[in-house]
């Protein structure tokens, strides 16, 4: 993995939330009340515990995951790296770093942009951006 230097940053310096006084609930009964939203968290937070259910219901837990060997062991290859790759460490002054390149990520890098921060670094281990799903869908 590359070495990247690490700017210390003082909390000032970070972005901060526009309303810091309300509990991350109480924001989300804000949006709520205010008719942001074109769903039900409610309704979506109920589907998502039915489909969790649905996983968990044959009672098998984590046996319910396929080793990755056999056929499956293809996934185990970055599709965008050669084996054995490396290259010289970056070293550079930065105000924020993130580490792993998934959709996470990258919304994260693009929200820290919007509010003006624009010394970002983004880690990632394979060989390109996307995460998992990403390169599995490839």
């Amino acid at each position: 993995m590359a070495a990247a230097a690490v700017a210390h940053v003082s909390e000032s310096q970070l972005p901060q939330p526009e309303n810091t006084k309300l509990s991350a609930t109480e924001q989300v009964a804000e949006i709520v009340e205010s008719e942001a939203l074109s769903f039900d968290p409610e309704k979506l937070k109920k589907k998502y515990d039915e489909e969790r259910d649905k996983r968990l219901r044959h009672g098998r837990g984590i046996e319910q995951y396929v080793p990755v060997e056999g056929v499956f062991e293809h996934y185990l290859q970055d599709p965008w790296a050669k084996p054995g790759f490396t290259r010289d460490p970056i070293e550079e002054d930065v105000e924020v770093v993130v580490i792993g390149g998934g959709y996470g990520a990258q919304l994260v890098a693009a929200r820290l942009l919007e509010k003006g921060v624009k010394k970002i670094r983004i880690i990632e281990k394979a060989g390109d951006f996307g995460g998992t799903w990403l390169a599995v869908s490839r």
